[in-house]
């Protein structure tokens, strides 16, 4: 990854610009972490993922947030893996054209393993496969006014349980 967080209670990446200069999977990893906020920052061309959550089973007293990132032109723009328990929230994020061959479809937000979390007001667009996907094991997430659009594969595919929405466009979800 081209910046890490890995196994840290608290951290920060604020309005940072990040690029697959090493042959990086990640533009920026939180893995094993807490209370840690990605806001505003620009990934672009990982063979895996912009930005990357994983292993996550706390959050402390406080919220881990991905929130006004732009992810484009990498494999998917965001990925929440193996991860249920405290508060991720995925909030007012730019995931498009989330194209590139790599480690799995390209998608604008997948959800791999994880249950409980927050999709809001995200804006997901022309990746290579599909918008938003939760997987078979991603169960009790909630996504709300979401904006979904031209994704060839599909623009919400859920195959887990008990994920619901509202107002997203379009609307696949039950209603939470």
């Amino acid at each position: 990854s081209e910046v890490d967080f890995s196994g840290v209670e608290s951290g920060r990446a604020v309005d940072l610009l990040v690029r697959d200069t090493c042959d990086a999977e990640y533009g920026i990893n939180v893995f094993g972490s807490q209370q840690v906020d990605l806001i505003g920052n620009r990934g672009r061309g990982f063979s895996d993922a912009a930005f990357y959550v994983g292993a996550i089973s706390s959050t402390g007293n406080g919220v881990l947030r991905v929130t006004r990132n732009i992810g484009f032109a990498s494999n998917r723009g965001i990925i929440v893996e193996d991860s249920a328990g405290g508060r991720i929230r995925i909030v007012g994020n730019r995931l498009n054209n989330n194209t590139a061959a790599g480690l799995g479809p390209p998608t604008g937000i997948f959800l791999h393993r994880s249950d409980g979390v927050l999709l809001l007001d995200n804006r997901v667009r022309d990746n290579g496969r599909f918008g938003i996907h939760l997987d078979p094991d991603s169960d009790r997430n909630r996504l709300f006014d979401n904006v979904v659009l031209r994704n060839p594969g599909g623009n919400i595919r859920n195959e887990g349980s008990g994920n619901c929405g509202a107002r997203n466009r379009p609307n696949s979800l039950p209603r939470c």
